[in-house]
């Protein structure tokens, strides 16, 4: 750990908190130490709480702002606060290519942060100096204005680069590798997921596997197999997104024939073959033969006016490091498409009104909520599990067929931002909470 030394007063502290101190102490932010003498000031605004005041002489020389920060450990001689956390991005938050919602949410967690006593800023792969010990970055100050600075390594990363093909670029590659190795750091959500391991995961485990739709990686055999189970399939890339490159495969209803459609295709451009090595030709013609698809299992799933419809879940780790439910959406696709995303046309719709208009049943809507809560605490840990990763957000995408019963048909560990305000704001919370539990239970130490 880098020391710089004060000679001067530098933090102010509750008195209930100083008494347990001595006079000098080290106080520690992130990579970074200052010695500091300790103050207390009657009825400041840190006479009750958990907080103290870093003052300028030693904020400027831990390369943190001046302000109150919540009191994360303490031990005789040494007091740590925050946690630092950084928001890797792909991009810095002043950039043109950087997304109105992306910069919003930032702003908004940087700003519950603050409210928390505890620093956010975002940076991108270039901005690390290893060593240095320091990472360029960028925060919002609560007078509304982007700030950039230089700021200690963090305690805590939150991967937020949104794309698999920047994520997987030797630098990031290497520097997600560092964060992995350097004390103290705890990275999580590393990674992109893809369909076929977080299907073969959650198969495997008893508590999941009945939330599945039977999978198998894409070959002529296997397509064959299950042609032959189900009436309908789904192709799906193990890479992709957001309802992205999927071919629904079905049965014709006279039985003699194969028809397929792209969730790309608008209307009703079904293209017919009449035999199985006509589809398979047809198939592999589509989707090329050096990408890797997977084939799934098709549901009938429950339909809001006609229209097929999907619940969009998010699940977070809460203060005590255990996953919970942070809300559920519905996403309705639009007349004749068979994926429910925004981009391809679907809409957003309130959880509660469309259970309640599809099913009559009390029991079944219950049966519902239930089985939701559920998915949103298990689901996550078998996966956390099975793949050894360190997760604190996934978003799902879950069906629900006609008799009510729900099914997994993705996850995401790069969730996009929920428009639902509700979801939003215990989303922001959750993320605090979780920042806090990991800096006080990371094994790394510092």
């Amino acid at each position: 750990m880098r020391k710089v030394y004060s000679q001067k007063p530098s933090v102010l502290m509750p008195p209930s908190v100083a008494s347990q101190l001595p006079a000098t102490i080290i106080l520690q932010a992130g990579n970074r130490s200052v010695k500091v003498a300790v103050a207390t000031e009657p009825g400041s605004s840190v006479e009750y709480g958990n907080q103290l005041i870093v003052l300028p002489t030693a904020a400027r020389g831990m390369g943190i702002p001046s302000c109150p920060y919540r009191i994360l450990k303490q031990d005789e001689t040494s007091v740590r606060i925050g946690p630092l956390v950084g928001i890797l991005a792909a991009g810095r938050p002043n950039e043109t290519n950087q997304s109105e919602k992306a910069r919003r949410l930032y702003r908004q967690l940087i700003l519950r942060g603050w409210e928390k006593g505890i620093f956010i800023y975002c940076f991108s792969p270039q901005d690390v100096s290893w060593g240095r010990g320091l990472i360029r970055g960028y925060t919002f100050s609560p007078n509304g204005k982007w700030l950039a600075g230089t700021f200690p390594i963090p305690d805590v990363v939150y991967n937020r680069i949104l794309y698999r093909s920047t994520e997987n670029q030797k630098m990031v590659q290497k520097l997600l590798e560092g964060f992995d190795k350097y004390p103290g750091v705890y990275l999580f959500n590393r990674r992109f997921l893809n369909k076929w391991e977080v299907s073969r995961v959650l198969e495997q485990d008893h508590r999941t596997r009945h939330w599945v739709p039977e999978t198998l990686p894409f070959s002529a055999n296997n397509l064959q197999l299950l042609l032959n189970r189900h009436q309908e399939l789904f192709l799906k890339p193990y890479h992709s997104s957001r309802g992205q490159g999927i071919i629904k495969i079905e049965r014709t209803h006279d039985g003699r024939g194969f028809r397929y459609g792209r969730s790309e295709w608008k209307g009703k451009n079904w293209i017919y073959v009449p035999t199985y090595n006509r589809l398979n030709s047809k198939l592999r013609q589509n989707i090329g033969y050096q990408k890797r698809y997977l084939i799934q299992q098709g549901i009938e799933l429950a339909r809001l006016r006609g229209r097929v419809f999907d619940l969009r879940a998010q699940a977070q780790k809460d203060r005590r490091g255990e996953w919970v439910l942070t809300g559920v959406g519905v996403r309705v696709a639009a007349q004749n498409r068979f994926v429910t995303h925004v981009p391809n046309g679907g809409s957003r719709a309130d959880f509660d009104k469309v259970i309640k208009e599809v099913f009559d049943s009390s029991k079944i809507q219950s049966s519902i909520e239930q089985e939701l809560n559920s998915i949103g605490s298990i689901v996550p840990q078998v996966l956390e599990d099975g793949l050894k990763i360190s997760l604190g957000i996934l978003s799902l995408d879950i069906g629900v067929d006609t008799s009510g019963k729900l099914w997994i048909l993705e996850i995401n560990s790069k969730p996009a931002r929920f428009d639902e305000t509700e979801i939003r704001s215990k989303h922001m919370q959750l993320l605090i909470d979780f920042f806090i539990f990991a800096a006080e239970h990371n094994s790394k130490g510092r």
